[in-house]
């Protein structure tokens, strides 16, 4: 199979016996994942049978497909990440074995735990004033 970075490529190959069209697509990465020297990542998916591929609902290009599947691929690691920490845990998600298509993503959840971190201090304060005010009535008491 012919690799075209950036270019979709379709081609015939067997699966379990069986005769199936797959398409490949090669995409140069930012900088290569932790402990690792790839600089690109080569996804290949099983294309749809002729008569799927011609009903507008199922129709998608190769390129959406092999990006789609990275997104995943991401988004998933990006959830057993967060997934894997303590509850109390706001601390920054870093983004330096992330595609640049997925860091405004990492972005965004990091906003969201210092947005988070904030209600969480004025809960805090709020709580702590709270009780000072009920000790000083009740000592009066």
């Amino acid at each position: 199979m012919p690799k075209v970075p950036e270019v979709p490529v379709f081609y015939d190959a067997s699966y379990f016996g069986g005769a199936v069209r797959l398409v490949a697509y090669q995409r140069e990465l930012d900088r290569a994942p932790a402990g690792s020297r790839a600089r690109s990542v080569l996804v290949r998916v099983p294309r749809a049978p002729a008569r799927a591929r011609s009903s507008p609902a199922a129709s998608c290009s190769a390129q959406r497909c092999a990006m789609g599947w990275c997104w995943r691929c991401c988004c998933a690691r990006l959830a057993r990440e967060v997934g894997n920490r303590r509850p109390e845990d706001l601390t920054p998600l870093t983004d330096a074995d992330l595609p640049a298509d997925v860091r405004p993503l990492v972005a965004a959840v990091n906003q969201q735990m210092v947005r988070t971190q904030g209600l969480v201090a004025q809960q805090r304060q709020f709580l702590d004033d709270a009780s000072h005010q009920l000790r000083t009535h009740l000592t009066t008491l």
